[in-house]
């Protein structure tokens, strides 16, 4: 008989029934059955493998030879155990991670969520979740800005770094950029969670924060956020913030030479054709400007 293969043709279920049977009449039968019962789960959450193998080996100098089936079980045992903890390992490895989403300059990507809710990523963002454990842990965690479309009696929370936005089957927008919290609802209902206040939006609704202030809409008429369809607009905002979306939306490095940023600015711009998009900006701010490949001056008249 073929000693070291014993437990392989075992585990492939090959073995002749009289070998079966003489096997489950040995002790090591039920430690060799439990390995493969927590292979089968890739979890072993009760079962200590190093201490069972100690036991198997303390048992087998003892134990005599059976008349039918003859075997050497510690070198396959070993092996056993080997690719046990290998695919327990790859397994909790592989699915215990975040997935993580990202962005680059002037690009947007749109992904579904592990409950199948859409979301929009704008340029230079990053959103993590983790899908193994989303039943138990319904959150993302967002740096940049997204839109969200929930799926209907669905629930989940955005973390970011101003606050947290709790929603349940609505359609909504995140923007959390450096200085800059921005949450508007354009469905259903959100909560936005901010230093341990809370604030409801219904639809129509926003509220964004800056400079260490909090600022309430309640006059959004558009259905969707403009950036979804190529164009960023803004409503009463320091010219900082416009400028760094603006370099986020096409690639560019922007010189301020004498620019008071902390002017503040209503308007728009498209992300299709950057002269236009400086025009858009620096005509009713009257600021100039001189493009220089990917460097773009701005100074005042």
């Amino acid at each position: 008989m073929d000693q070291e293969n014993f437990l392989a043709r075992w585990m492939e279920g090959s073995l002749s029934e009289q070998e079966l049977q003489e096997f489950k009449k040995t002790e090591e039968y039920h430690s060799y059955a439990k390995i493969v019962e927590h292979m089968d789960k890739l979890g072993s959450p009760d079962y200590n493998i190093l201490e069972e193998f100690k036991k198997l080996q303390d048992k087998i100098p003892a134990q005599s030879e059976s008349k039918v089936v003859k075997f050497r079980p510690v070198k396959l045992l070993m092996r056993v155990a080997a690719i046990f903890v290998i695919v327990i390992g790859s397994y909790y490895f592989l699915n215990q991670r975040e997935t993580e989403i990202v962005t680059k300059v002037a690009e947007q990507k749109t992904f579904l969520l592990p409950d199948d809710s859409e979301v929009i990523l704008n340029a230079k963002s990053v959103m993590n979740f983790s899908k193994s454990t989303w039943d138990k842990k319904r959150e993302v965690q967002l740096k940049g800005e997204a839109y969200f479309k929930v799926a209907k009696g669905q629930t989940f929370d955005v973390v970011t770094s101003s606050g947290i936005v709790r929603v349940v089957g609505t359609q909504f927008n995140v923007k959390s950029r450096e200085g800059y919290f921005e949450v508007s609802c354009y469905e259903g209902i959100v909560k936005v969670i901010h230093r341990n206040m809370e604030n409801t939006l219904t639809v129509g609704d926003g509220v964004k924060m800056f400079d260490g202030e909090l600022f309430q809409e309640n006059d959004l008429s558009e259905m969707t956020p403009h950036w979804i369809n190529k164009e960023s607009t803004f409503k009463s905002i320091p010219l900082r913030f416009v400028l760094d979306e603006l370099e986020r939306q096409y690639d560019i490095s922007l010189v301020k030479e004498g620019i008071n940023e902390d002017l503040l600015f209503s308007g728009g711009f498209t992300h299709n054709n950057l002269e236009l998009a400086l025009q858009s900006i620096c005509i009713p701010l009257r600021i100039k400007y001189n493009i220089e490949e990917k460097s773009v001056t701005l100074y005042s008249e």
